[in-house]
């Protein structure tokens, strides 16, 4: 079963990611680092399978640490 959109918004403000302004049906969701996502839909839509993976991957290089 796919996750809904409010769950994803929700692993993104947890990994530190801010909602900015928005139009319509899409959030912008921005990193202190620069990284930033789109998500478009309701809350309560299902997430398909691209935005699962914009998720994973944002959170996965917002996260990384710089290399000395």
């Amino acid at each position: 079963m796919a996750p809904k959109l409010r769950e994803l918004e929700l692993r993104l403000r947890q990994a530190g990611f801010v909602r900015q302004a928005s139009k319509s049906s899409h959030r912008k969701w921005i990193h202190p680092s620069g990284r930033f996502v789109v998500m478009s839909g309701h809350g309560g839509d299902d997430a398909k399978r691209y935005q699962q993976e914009q998720v994973d991957q944002a959170i996965a290089v917002a996260q990384r640490r710089p290399q000395p």
